[in-house]
């Protein structure tokens, strides 16, 4: 099992709670560097509603890339009302065009299929995905 994040003090703490697995600093924009199938699983969670629609393309390309068999993505399903529309209006203006993107496009536009989809909480939700390449 691989962590990735770009937040020492995060791998740091990562590390101390689960000593066996391995916990890298690496930089979203790198993932190219990651050999294609690498991981049977790839896993993101509530990150990709502050990716500009650009990089959050790259980025769940590059999983359906890496990822051998599945990518499971956590996130924003819907829009989570006035407090979390004025935090994500303090962090930046990409979460109101990712609540408006339909996910099996813009999941499928990237290499993904979405193969199920459920809500988590009131507006947290996930999508277990197959890269399109490995049907």
């Amino acid at each position: 099992m691989t962590g990735l994040d770009f937040a020492d003090k995060l791998l740091n703490r990562a590390r101390q709670r689960f000593p066996q697995v391995d916990f890298r600093n690496l930089d979203l924009r790198h993932l190219d560097e990651i050999g294609t199938g690498s991981y049977d699983l790839v896993s993101m969670g509530y990150f990709l509603h502050g990716l500009s629609p650009e990089f959050r393309r790259f980025i769940v390309q590059e999983t359906a890339r890496i990822a051998r068999t599945n990518v499971l993505i956590f996130d924003y399903g819907c829009d989570g009302g006035w407090f979390i529309r004025f935090i994500e209006w303090i962090e930046g203006p990409n979460y109101p065009v990712f609540i408006a993107e339909d996910r099996e496009r813009e999941f499928g536009k990237a290499g993904l299929r979405i193969d199920r989809e459920e809500r988590v909480s009131d507006f947290g939700s996930y999508w277990l995905c197959t890269p399109s390449s490995r049907r």
